[in-house]
C-alpha cells in the first residue's frame, strides 16, 4: 500500500498484510479410555462411519497388563458413527476375567458419548459428534406435538413412553439427548419403549418409516 501527501509525493510501499479468518471446527477429538479385564489380548474395537466404513481402530493388546488402562485419543469429522468393542472369546472385559470397562468421550466438553463393560462377542454403541444428529432432525421432519401420524404419551414421562402410530411395519426409533448422543435406538416391534437409567431432561423422540420420518420432543423428569 503507498500515500501521498498534500504536495503529491508518493511513499514507498508498505508490506502486504494477509488476513486469515477462522472458521468453525468441522472436527472433534474424542477420546477411548479402555479398562482391560485379565485378558486384554482379547480385547479390539474400532469406529464406523454412517456408511459402515471403518475409520479408526484399535487392538487386540497383548503387550498391555493385565487391568491397566489405556487412553487413545481420535479426531472425527462431525457426523454419526458406530463404536463396536470386541472380545475375541465371547466374555466381554466384566466381570468373569477382572473388572474391565470402555469409556468414549468428547475431548472438549467432556461428555460421554458410549460406555460399555459386560457383553459377549461384541458390545455396540451409535453415537454422533457435532451438530449432525440436530440437523438429521430438520430433515423430512413433523415436530407437531399434536400430531396424528404418531402420539407419545405420557408428557412428561418417567420410565418409559408409549408411541401409537398407524403402521409400525418396518420402523425404526431414535431417543437423542440435547448432546446429539443417541441414547435409545431399536426397531419398533412393539409400542413401549423403556426409558429406565436415563437422566431427566429433553430428548428428541425420532421414528423413521419407509416414507418419512417424525421427531417429537420429550421431556423425561
Amino acid at each position: 500500500m503507498k500515500a501521498k501527501d498534500a504536495a503529491g509525493n508518493e511513499s514507498a510501499a508498505s508490506s502486504t498484510l494477509n488476513v486469515t479468518t477462522a472458521g468453525a471446527s468441522s472436527t472433534y477429538d474424542v477420546k477411548l479410555r479402555i479398562t482391560f479385564d485379565n485378558y486384554p489380548e482379547e480385547t479390539s474395537w474400532e469406529i464406523k462411519d454412517s456408511n459402515n466404513q471403518v475409520v479408526h481402530s484399535g487392538g487386540t493388546y497383548p503387550s498391555q497388563p493385565d487391568g491397566s488402562t489405556l487412553n487413545i485419543t481420535k479426531t472425527l469429522d462431525a457426523g454419526c458413527y458406530t463404536l463396536v468393542f470386541k472380545d475375541s472369546y465371547g466374555d466381554g472385559i466384566c466381570c468373569s476375567h477382572g473388572n474391565g470397562s470402555y469409556e468414549l468421550t468428547n475431548s472438549t466438553s467432556g461428555a460421554v458419548l458410549a460406555s460399555g463393560a459386560s457383553f459377549t462377542s461384541e458390545d455396540t454403541k451409535n453415537f454422533c459428534v457435532g451438530n449432525a444428529a440436530m440437523h438429521n432432525l430438520n430433515t423430512d421432519v413433523k415436530t407437531d406435538i399434536e400430531s396424528s401420524d404418531i402420539v407419545i404419551h405420557p408428557v412428561p414421562a418417567k420410565d418409559f413412553i408409549i408411541i401409537r402410530m398407524n403402521n409400525f411395519n418396518g420402523s425404526t426409533y431414535r431417543i437423542i439427548n440435547k448432546a446429539g448422543q443417541i441414547v435409545r435406538n431399536g426397531k419398533m416391534s412393539k409400542n413401549r419403549i423403556e426409558l429406565n437409567n436415563l437422566p431427566s431432561g429433553m430428548y428428541f423422540v425420532s421414528v423413521k418409516s419407509d416414507t418419512k420420518t417424525i421427531t417429537k420432543k420429550l421431556i423425561l423428569k
